[in-house]
């Protein structure tokens, strides 16, 4: 479970630093440009998929990208890590808290291991929610503390349920404060 651990985090990484770079020096056309002249060596119907495919693609790696700006200023970036550290500071407490709804007491470290776990299993392909594997892994993390899984998949349920109804409503809030409606991301998507 360490080396998983420790594995994911520098995947992480080493991905983030592999993104700010392609952000910063603005590389997604050259990346893009040189797949599709690497991939002239290929068998012509397969060059030309990935060519079609590249030029479908890079408008929307464009966009992405472009998302990223906000790392290429120091503040922001200090920012945005400080967000981030709230959040999952704030995720671990609230397993805690969940976890002493169950009676289960556990470290608070142990709280971070488990929204760890949980966030590694979500970055596997999976069904809509991660329904599914967000629970085996809930039931992993907590089997480690000797918890039965029947109570693990009842707090993991729970957890889910929770965050889905905490994000719903500050979604609304949000869509609610700035007038957006379904017309308007309608009309947005037809422009892009």
């Amino acid at each position: 479970m360490i080396k998983l651990s420790i594995t994911a985090s520098l995947l992480f990484f080493v991905s983030f630093c592999i993104m700010f770079y392609i952000c910063k020096h603005k590389l997604a056309d050259k990346i893009c440009s040189g797949v599709k002249e690497y991939s002239k060596i290929l068998p012509p119907k397969i060059s030309d998929f990935i060519t079609v495919n590249i030029d479908k693609i890079n408008p929307y790696l464009n966009s992405f990208i472009n998302g990223f700006e906000t790392f290429t200023s120091k503040n922001k970036l200090l920012y945005a890590i400080f967000l981030c550290i709230i959040v999952w500071a704030g995720d671990c407490i609230f397993v805690n808290v969940l976890l002493h709804g169950y009676n289960i007491y556990i470290s608070p470290v142990a709280g971070l291991l488990v929204t760890s776990f949980i966030a590694l299993s979500t970055i596997i392909p999976s069904s809509s929610m991660y329904v599914g594997l967000y629970q085996y892994a809930f039931i992993l993390a907590l089997e480690l503390f000797g918890v039965e899984k029947s109570v693990a998949l009842s707090v993991a349920l729970s957890h889910q349920i929770i965050l889905l109804i905490v994000y719903s409503v500050i979604t609304l809030f949000y869509l609610v404060k700035n007038n957006i409606n379904f017309a308007f991301s309608k009309s947005f998507e037809s422009i892009t």
